[in-house]
């Protein structure tokens, strides 16, 4: 009888351990995985944030350059934005921020 008894505590026992560590574990896994979502979302605003600025930057440069004419409107050919492209090192840097490459 006493073997019986202490065979079923110790299987009592392992299973309440078992039980617990599962517990444990996916509380575990839980936190991680509202982590790993925090920080994508995290860094997707900080990627819209950035291109944002970048635009603004872009924008800003655009309406600094000699293609503005005097009615507001913005006219170039090729050639002109190849020029302004090796001569303004804002604005080609402004170009490759956007992944934009222009072969001068």
């Amino acid at each position: 009888e006493d073997f019986w008894a202490c065979a079923i505590l110790i299987v009592f026992v392992m299973i309440v351990y078992l039980g617990f560590s599962n517990l444990i574990l996916s509380v575990i896994v839980e936190k991680a995985d509202q982590a790993r979502n925090a920080d994508a979302e995290y860094q997707n605003i900080l990627h819209q944030q950035a291109a944002e600025d970048v635009k603004n930057g872009f924008r800003n440069v655009w309406r600094a350059s000699e293609f503005v004419g005097d009615d507001g409107d913005v006219s170039f050919s090729l050639e002109d934005l190849r020029q302004q492209y090796a001569e303004d090192e804002n604005f080609r840097c402004h170009l490759e921020s956007l992944d934009m490459d222009l072969p001068v």
